[in-house]
Formats: C-alpha cells, structure tokens, sequence
C-alpha cells in the first residue's frame, strides 16, 4: 500500500470515528431520563412554557431529524447551551481546555525527561541495584492512584514543608493586581509574551505539583518500555559490531540504540497524552485547577447534560486527532507500516 493510500485509509477510519461519537453522545442524552426543556427553564415551569420551549429547541422533531441538526452545530463548532450558566459552552471550552492542555502537555514534558533516562540508566545496569531501585520506582508510579499521591504529596511538600501553593493556577495577588493576559490561553506563554515574568513564576511554580501527580503513571510506562527495548535493541548485531569496533560507550547507547529503541516510548506518551486529559479530571479537582475536569465536575453536579455530552465530545475528537498523528508519526519513522 502506498503512504497516500494509507493516509486516506486512517483519514477514513478517523472520521468515521468521530462520526460515530457524536452518534453515541446523540443517543446517550437522548437517553436520559430528564426533559431538557424542563431542566432549561427550571422547576417551576409550567406545562405550557415547558411545551414552548421543546418546539424552540427542536426537541419535538423526529430523532434523526434532532441528530442531523446536532451534527451541523457540532460541524460549526456551535456545541449548545449550557442549562447552568446559561452560556455558549463552546465559550467555556474555549477557557477551560487551554488550561488542561498545559497541565497535561507539562506532565508529559515530566514523564518524557525523567522516564526516558532512567529507563536508559536501568538497561544499561541490567540486573544491578540501581537497575532494581529504577524498577521499582517504575513500578510505584505505574500502579499508585493519582489521588492517593496526590493527597500525599500535598501534606508533606504544600503542608509540611510549604514548598508549592495548595492548588489554582495562580495566586490570588496574580490574578488581582498583574494579571496574565491571555492570548493563547496557556500562561506559560502568554506570561513572557507579556513580559509578566512575575506572573510566570508563580504560573510555573502552581503547575509543578499537580503536573508531577498527573505525570506518575505515565513515568512509570517511560522507564519500563524504554528499558524494555533498549535492551532489546543492544541485543541486536549492529550493536555487537559497534562493541567489537570499539566505539564510544556512550555513541552506542545514546547514539545507535536509543535512536532505535525510544520511538515505541514515544508512541506511548503519545497515547497518555490522550489518557491524560481525562486522568486530569481527578488531579484538576484536587487541585482546584481550572480546566476541563473541573468544569465537566460542575457539570455532573448540576446534571448540565449538555457540557458533559460537550466535554466528552470534544475528549473523543482529541483521542482521534492524537491517534491519527501518532500512526502517521509511525509511518513517516518506518514505512514497513504502511504496507502492512
């Protein structure tokens, strides 16, 4: 199969996807056992207003007619209205994601440059002592819940030894008196971008903690993939050749092995990117982050049906696009792929 054809077939494959997403929040909150109409208006509506207001939403036409309206709103990028603050929720979207898109893109950064190297640390003293400890640790991070770590860690280090702030993005002095001013939604640039450096360091010093909790399990898989194939790789003739060569240590294992061995890690961290962001939900509560988790908690307590369908919609669409890139990603590093 040529990689034209390949991509079209994933093209495909994506959209269909999607497709049946939004199918699948169609008829969930079709399946609900609430009136929208009622919900919208509230408990004291009448009958009458409760009438009106179904014919306003479409609510009274037949089901694929409500479903082919919903996939051309959906399509604009028009998600509804929110039955609690009465807003766009594509409004809300578009303040709530950015801030879990950093939280999540931090913890990734986190689980890249301390999994990847001591997974490299681990293989290459296979069977020694920092080689156990490292597994060990990969092990902890792996199987801990992120909301026992993350209670942990705010008693001992936000707590104890005062080291981080207890949750938010910022600071209430921040957000009072230097403000970021927000142009593409993520503090960490839009701080320098500004020239609010102040504002930058206490935006760096709230995402830290919650960043690390996030980050746990996904250190975890880093060190045992990475270790996993890199000794696996090392096992390989080439490696044996450089060996006998006499080449630098540190060519072969930096240079040759890891080239080879870090691409299925990365593919990994690719997929706990997606992971991440619904995993975020109970770290953005704990730490009362202002993201997507936070929001669709609100949501769930207020049974605001339409933001939950919204959010899960919007979490699929991203799992798809991320899924995509990431075989693509694949195929550009190793055209076997696309033959397959």
């Amino acid at each position: 199969m040529h990689r034209s054809e390949y991509f079209i077939r994933r093209l495909t494959l994506a959209f269909l996807v999607v497709l049946g997403v939004t199918i699948l929040t169609f008829v969930i909150a079709r399946l609900v056992p609430s009136n929208p109409a009622r919900l919208w208006l509230g408990p004291r509506a009448t009958p009458e207003q409760i009438e009106i207001t179904t014919t306003e939403l479409g609510l009274d036409k037949p089901l694929y007619q409500q479903y082919l309206i919903y996939l051309k709103q959906v399509m604009r990028g028009d998600f509804g209205i929110s039955l609690k603050s009465r807003q766009p929720i594509i409004n809300d979207v578009r303040v709530f994601l950015p801030a879990t898109l950093e939280l999540v893109l931090f913890s990734m950064a986190i689980a890249a440059l301390v999994g990847i190297p001591l997974g490299v640390i681990s293989s290459i003293h296979r069977n020694h002592i920092i080689d156990h400890i490292i597994r060990f640790f990969a092990v902890f991070n792996a199987s801990t819940p992120v909301f026992w770590l993350a209670l942990i860690l705010q008693l001992l280090l936000v707590e104890r030894l005062h080291l981080f702030p207890l949750g938010g993005r910022v600071s209430q002095d921040v957000s009072l008196f230097i403000p970021i001013q927000s142009i593409t939604g993520f503090y960490l640039i839009d701080a320098p971008l500004t020239g609010n450096w102040q504002a930058f360091k206490d935006a760096l010093v709230h995402l830290i903690l919650p960043g690390l909790v996030l980050a746990s399990g996904s250190i975890g898989i880093a060190i045992r993939l990475t270790r996993a194939t890199l000794i696996e790789v090392l096992e390989q003739k080439y490696i044996t050749m450089a060996w006998a060569f006499g080449l630098n240590p540190r060519l072969i294992y930096y240079r040759l092995a890891l080239k080879n061995a870090i691409v299925p890690t990365l593919i990994v961290l690719g997929l706990s990117f997606v992971w991440s962001i619904t995993g975020a939900l109970l770290v953005e509560v704990i730490f009362q982050w202002p993201g997507l988790g936070n929001y669709l908690t609100r949501a769930v307590l207020n049974f605001d049906f339409p933001v939950i369908v919204s959010v899960t919609l919007v979490v699929s669409i991203f799992y798809v696009i991320v899924n995509l890139i990431l075989d693509l990603i694949q195929m550009l590093i190793d055209p076997r792929i696309a033959v397959e």
